[in-house]
């Protein structure tokens, strides 16, 4: 066989490459049997021989075996035996080695025994043990011992073995084999193992010593030796014969009394009782067992004493015994711990062996259970319970543990004959009551929550006779069982209630702070003052639940929104003393004596006649303001929020400064001023603050001139307006917009309002905006919002409404989004929104057309489904796959995040494309399949002789439309938000018969416009939000209108406008699942109503 040079030069990157090469220049490889494709090698790796094999397989790769054992392959060996490979070839030598002379092959063969030879004595070896100790440990070495002709020892030598496996030189029994093969197997698994344990190729040898402590687990070795040749080696030139007692010895323990003189003290001593001689005359010798002893091993127990090795019959552990082979050892028990000792010493020894005790000291048997007790401590954070049993009233048993403890003070020693049927009893009560073993088996534990199992589980096993101990020492786990005791005091504030309460256990307090913080985590158990566990009643859970989230809690205070007045007096209506003051309680006693909602007069000086709804609205706004409440007027858009407000407005003016007829005496007065063309006169007033889009504070300024015009109104808006507010208190009215307040928010939060009205209160729907922050730190006594659409998008508009109402009412932002928000709008749980409708319905009133105002005419709604023109669907699809593949390869590398301006970006475009692809692209004549619709269906409606308005959010589309109306010769008008003369627009297009079409901007003109001239209406391009179609719609199906109103809302086909259809469909669900239309609220509102809809 050979190695090429390559090959070689991989062995240079190998792991053991330099190990390998000293054992080829030292000389330890020895080639053996090779041939072309594989060779063989010995190699000598210090005083280990190993025979490594390299051979080539059939693909000619290299291929090898050793027996080291190496985790890294090739070894050292396998490396060294091809170095050598290598070299033989190169030097032209074949790796065959020198055939064996007979010589060399009989030198390693095992000799032959010698013949014997008349006259010349043969040699004898035996088998022999030798055995030593030392004040640590004791020695076994077996030997192959020669026998000199005197008969003394000469050499001795290892045991070995031969390639066979039999013994060489020396002849063993069967028992003396079997010890052979213990202490080989012993030597294998040593760490001497590879200093003393050596193999040849032909024969192997045991150590020469083997160690052992004492009372090692090796009694089973020496029971095998008993017959042997063994001999004590103390280093003496003739060893000496170990002798084996025949029979077992007996082990007792004796307790004697120690010295004279006091105070009096017993000592324990074990003693060994021989049996000496035969059968016939067999004889006892009892001695101290003390340090002339030595414990060799356990299972069973040998003593060697002197040369004689001793079993004993005891199977007793050997730590009882080592301490007595210490030179001078005593054990000493005072007197008044000897029963002690004896209650734990005696269940150890039992029947193992016998315990003489001295005079006047009884041993008698307990057993009989007479006690059952549970001791309860802690271990760290575990709560830990010890089972013990008390037997015939004297000795106390820790059946776990094993240990026993006497509980009487006489000289007498209780020996426990236990009743494990009775104790396995016991414990399976305890089992049945929620106690299970702990991983160490030494304690029980709670099987669930600990303080649970101690208030409920605890009690009863003590009704069913267990004892308990240790309860009060405990300090985790220390509860307190005495039922809660409540007291409350109440202040009344403006808005709110200020609470002091203190919860009392027994004369321990628990803070309004600890019972939040468990509540909110649901929690059974909250921590007193005094550091003990009490537990909440079960009710509590559900009692405070609602009040915590609604109320600012510091110590034992609290604070709740004024709202909440019927919560409070249910919360705390079983409290042992409450202390509320006068004006609390005479807002509960209205609360509770409620019979229904009061008519309200209309205000003598109001120009208009309320139709019976707009009573009853007016009525519930007395009712809200009666009872110190804010609400939300959310009437159908059209159906006069405006004059009801007004007419509330108008009779607060009225209580405040007389009558009507009053004030217009008062007008024929002096005139002290003008504030936009409204006279103004000297004297302070309950000036209300009205606040509205700037699209409708004209129509505002007119419903006021119309229906109050006996009150004074200032339009405190555009760049002429004062900065200050030291006029308001000449005006009835102060009218402004959300821009104004907001920019004007530092004198106007110094102000105190009579009302604060809020039109289209949606504008403070996000709580964040620097609006809604604005509006929520204005002042006044009463607060009115009012919104045909409070929720358009998501129930936190909701929130931030009601926030500016009755603050606190629906509890923090952040608990009204884990309540209600996220429950409601991501998985539709009703039972939320069942809740939240109950909560918000006492304070907001809606009624929508169909019910209340049945006089209008019916209103038609329909979706015009139109088709793209062959280039307009071309140009969206191409439009459309740019955007998508654009933004999926943004999402994916930057996130959702990052592409949303993209996204809407491509969602504008492909809707103006929807609409008309000359809103993208101005090149060339662009054909659109919607716009062409459009026209054929404007033809037909003014062909009837009708009036449309025609909605549109891109300004760039009614553009087109108005080019395209101007060419046909249709006299029309047009809004959007760079239009300044709105009004007279309106007034034009609705008392003009000439002009028959209305192009509005959607956003402009969405809110607060009267166009009931015209009867059909067309939303040209769908909106994200279903509300802001439905008031562009109802600006001609209002209070006013005398014809069909004939809605259209046209949707190209295989755009992105039918999913804005689908998604005004999820939203419009929303809106429904919170805001229900009350038709009958006025005639079937009783007390139980209000009682359950305020709790």
């Amino acid at each position: 066989m050979q190695i090429s040079k390559t090959e070689l030069n991989r062995l240079e990157r190998t792991f053991f490459h330099q190990h390998a090469q000293r054992l080829y220049k030292g000389r330890h490889v020895t080639l053996g049997p090779s041939d072309e494709n594989s060779a063989s090698a010995t190699v000598r790796d210090y005083q280990f021989v190993y025979k490594p094999v390299v051979w080539r397989d059939q693909m000619g790769e290299l291929n090898s075996e050793c027996g080291c054992k190496s985790y890294v392959a090739p070894c050292a060996h396998v490396v060294a035996l091809m170095y050598a490979i290598h070299s033989e070839s190169r030097n032209g030598n074949g790796l065959n080695p020198p055939a064996l002379t007979w010589q060399d092959y009989l030198k390693n063969v095992p000799a032959l025994p010698e013949r014997e030879i008349p006259g010349k004595r043969a040699m004898t070896w035996e088998l022999m043990f030798f055995l030593r100790t030392n004040v640590a440990k004791w020695f076994l070495s077996p030997a192959s011992t020669y026998i000199k002709k005197n008969g003394d020892f000469g050499q001795r030598s290892r045991v070995a073995f031969d390639y066979s496996g039999n013994l060489k030189k020396v002849s063993a029994t069967a028992s003396e084999t079997k010890a052979l093969n213990y202490l080989d197997k012993l030597g294998r698994n040593s760490d001497e193992y590879n200093r003393s344990y050596y193999y040849s190729y032909y024969s192997r040898s045991l150590q020469e010593t083997y160690e052992f402590d004492f009372a090692e687990e090796a009694g089973a070795l020496l029971n095998l030796l008993t017959h042997s040749r063994l001999y004590l080696d103390n280093g003496d030139e003739m060893p000496e014969r170990v002798l084996v007692a025949r029979d077992r010895a007996k082990l007792s323990f004796h307790v004697e009394r120690f010295g004279e003189s006091a105070p009096l003290q017993y000592r324990l001593l074990p003693r060994i009782t021989r049996f000496d001689g035969s059968s016939s005359t067999r004889q006892n010798h009892t001695e101290d067992f003390d340090h002339n002893y030595r414990l060799l091993t356990v299972s069973p127990i040998w003593l060697l004493k002197g040369n004689l090795l001793i079993t004993l019959d005891s199977a007793l552990p050997a730590t009882f015994l080592l301490p007595f082979t210490r030179s001078g050892f005593q054990l000493l028990i005072p007197q008044d711990q000897l029963n002690d000792f004896l209650q734990a010493f005696a269940p150890h020894v039992q029947d193992r062996a016998h315990i003489v005790l001295p005079e006047g000291v009884e041993l008698q048997a307990a057993r009989e259970i007479t006690g059952r007790r549970l001791y309860l401590r802690e271990h760290h954070e575990t709560l830990c319970i010890e089972v013990k049993f008390v037997y015939d009233q004297a000795v106390e048993v820790d059946t776990l543990r094993g240990l026993e403890t006497s509980l009487t003070e006489n000289h007498q020693v209780w020996r426990v004959q236990r009743d494990h049927q009775a104790e396995a009893a016991a414990f399976e009560t305890l089992y049945s009551h929620g106690l299970a073993l702990a991983e160490n088996q030494q304690h029980c534990v709670p099987v669930g929550e600990p303080l649970s199992w101690l208030f409920d589980e605890l009690p009863k096993l003590a009704q069913e006779g267990f004892e308990i101990f240790g309860e009060k020492e405990l300090a985790r786990h220390r509860i307190n069982r005495a039922a809660p005791k409540v007291n409350v005091s109440l202040s009344s504030e403006i808005d709110w209630f200020d609470l002091k309460v203190e919860i009392d256990y027994d004369g321990v307090l628990l803070s309004l702070a600890e019972l939040r913080t468990a509540i909110r985590k649901q929690n059974s158990f909250v921590k007193l003052a005094d550091g003990s566990q009490a537990r909440l009643p079960e009710e509590w859970q559900k009692r405070f639940r609602h009040f915590f989230n609604f109320a600012e809690t510091q110590n034992s205070k609290a604070r709740i929104a004024s709202a909440h007045a019927l919560l409070v007096d249910s919360l705390f209506d079983e409290v042992a003393e409450k202390r509320y003051d006068e004006a609390f309680r005479k807002r509960l006693a209205k609360l509770k004596d409620f019979k229904g909602i009061q008519d309200v007069p209309v205000p003598a000086g109001f120009r208009g006649e309320l139709r019976p709804y707009q009573q009853a609205g007016l009525n519930w706004l007395g009712f809200l303001q009666e009872y110190g409440f804010n609400g939300c007027l959310a009437d159908d858009m059209g159906l006069g929020k405006t004059i009801q407000t007004l007419a509330l407005l108008a009779r607060e003016a009225e209580n405040a400064n007389g009558s009507s007829k009053t004030l217009a005496q008062k007008r024929n007065g002096k005139s002290s001023g003008h504030a936009n063309g409204v006279s103004v006169t000297s004297g302070k007033r309950p000036t209300s603050l009205i606040v509205a889009p700037l699209s409708v504070i004209f129509n505002w300024e007119k419903e006021c001139s119309r229906f109050t015009p006996h009150l004074r109104v200032l339009v405190h808006h555009g760049l002429e307006r004062a900065r200050d507010c030291a006029d308001f208190h000449e005006y009835d009215f102060v009218l402004t917009t959300y821009s104004t307040m907001r920019l004007d928010i530092e004198f106007l939060k110094d102000f105190q309002f009579h009302y604060i009205v809020l039109d289209e209160s949606q504008n403070i729907k996000n709580p964040e905006a620097q609006t809604a922050k604005a509006a929520n730190i204005l002042q006044s006594r009463h607060r009115l919002v009012l919104s045909g659409t409070p929720v358009e998008n998501n129930t936190l508009e909701l929130w931030s409404q009601f926030s500016f109402l009755n603050p606190g009412m629906l509890g923090s932002r952040h608990y009204f989004q884990g309540a209600f928000a996220a429950p409601i709008e991501r998985y539709g749980d009703e039972e939320s929104a069942t809740l939240l409708k109950k909560m918000i319905s006492p304070f907001l009133l809606r009624r929508t057309k169909e019910i209340v105002a049945r006089e209008l005419p019916p209103k038609s709604e329909q979706v015009y489904y139109c088709a793209m023109s062959k280039t307009q669907a071309k140009l969206y699809q191409q439009v459309r796959d740019h955007y998508r593949a654009e933004i999926m390869n943004l999402i994916d590398t930057t996130g959702l995040q990052d592409a949303r301006f993209k996204v809407l970006q491509g969602l504008t475009k492909l809707r103006q494309l929807a609409c008309h692809p000359s809103l993208i692209f101005d090149e060339g004549e662009q054909e659109s399949g919607k716009f062409e619709a459009f026209l054929e269906m404007l033809q037909d409606i003014l062909a009837g002789g009708h009036k449309v308005l025609v909605f549109s959010q891109f300004v760039r589309m009614l553009n087109l439309m108005a080019q395209q109306l101007k060419k046909d010769g249709i006299a029309f008008e047009m809004l959007t938000g760079h239009t300044r003369d709105r009004e007279t627009r309106v007034t034009r297009f609705q008392n003009d018969p000439k002009l028959k079409a209305f192009l509005i901007s959607l956003k402009a003109g969405g809110l607060g416009l009267n166009l009931t001239a015209a009867d059909y209406v067309i939303v040209y391009d769908p909106w994200w939000n279903p509300a802001a179609e439905r008031q562009a719609i109802d600006r001609a199906h209002r209070i006013g209108q005398d014809k069909s109103v004939f809605a259209y809302k046209m949707i190209t086909r295989d755009t992105v406008e039918e999913k804005i259809l689908e998604l005004q469909k999820r939203k419009q669900n929303l809106v429904s699942q919170l805001i229900t239309t009350d038709s009958g609220l006025f005639k079937h509102l009783t007390a139980e109503d209000i009682r359950g809809l305020f709790s």
